[in-house]
């Protein structure tokens, strides 16, 4: 039932389709990079987690900083690429009406001043309470 409901769901509203393929690109796609013989492979999402390193064996005992060196440009490499594929996901998801009018709403949010006193507190009760209520101490 909830795989039907969320094909309908997808079909109706292509906001929906919009945020399942930003999630997507952001969580599940992979990028990978390696070197020219594959002896380092990394792959990475664009929300920046690393996936798979594969150091192959001829390299994993050779000079640490070069390999060092090497994993550190894959890894970046890999990070852009996926954030790329993301990129138009997203932009499609704020060319929606309704996400760009939640964002101008927030934004304005955001702007209002902070506030410089504390708001003042009620020190009477309200005029609808009994006295029962009033009272400091079940005893009275």
């Amino acid at each position: 039932m909830t795989d039907a409901r969320s094909q309908w769901t997808n079909a109706t509203d292509p906001l929906s389709t919009s945020l399942q393929r930003l999630n997507d690109t952001l969580l599940v796609a992979r990028s990978e990079a390696s070197n020219p013989f594959r002896s380092v492979v990394v792959e990475a999402t664009a929300a920046g987690q690393i996936e798979i390193v594969f150091i192959d064996d001829s390299l994993a005992s050779g000079d640490g900083e070069r390999l060092a060196a090497e994993l550190t440009t894959l890894v970046r490499e890999a990070l852009s690429r996926a954030r790329e594929q993301s990129v138009g996901a997203l932009a499609e998801v704020k060319s929606d009406s309704r996400v760009a009018e939640a964002i101008s709403d927030m934004k304005d949010a955001m702007a209002k001043p902070l506030p410089t006193a504390p708001s003042p507190r009620r020190t009477t009760p309200p005029e609808d309470e009994d006295a029962y209520y009033r009272r400091s101490s079940w005893l009275q």
